[in-house]
């Protein structure tokens, strides 16, 4: 029982070593099958009783609405999307690069319980991310602005 409480507790305080993956992730108005620019895409990995879980990735689509994020291999995906003119929703997906490229999903809900507006598309990817130095903050400003 003490070895078993030791190692656990190793294991705890140690941290867990996690593969990452890219995963592309296309984000499109439900309505219009528009594309949605600057749509801030934040991925997370499921976990209960895990105090050290992989990091989330967090990024914003480009004009095309797409965004390519470094994700954690462990459990089960919460997607988080904000587009800028809206309120977040939120997805719930595998790691694509377990099952392949997804078809168009629909958010579980929303934050603030409005209609869902948009739909995101999950797919593998050999192309890494930016780094994060190079990802801004907040959406870049459009043209017009």
């Amino acid at each position: 029982m003490k070895i078993a409480t030791l190692f656990l507790l190793t294991l705890i305080l140690s941290g867990c070593k996690y593969e990452f993956a890219p995963m592309r992730v296309e984000v499109r108005d439900r309505a219009s099958h528009e594309r949605v620019p600057h749509a801030e895409v934040r991925a997370s990995n499921t976990h209960t009783l895990n105090p050290n879980p992989p990091e989330p990735a967090i990024g914003f689509t480009d004009a095309d609405g797409v965004v390519v994020l470094n994700v954690g291999l462990y459990n089960a995906l919460v997607i988080r999307v904000t587009p800028p003119d809206g309120e977040t929703h939120v997805f719930s997906a595998e790691h694509p690069a377990y099952i392949g490229a997804s078809p168009w999903e629909r958010p579980i809900r929303t934050v603030g319980g409005e209609a869902p507006s948009i739909e995101i598309r999950l797919s593998p990817t050999t192309q890494l991310p930016e780094p994060p130095e190079t990802q801004p903050a907040t959406p870049p400003k459009s043209p017009s602005e």
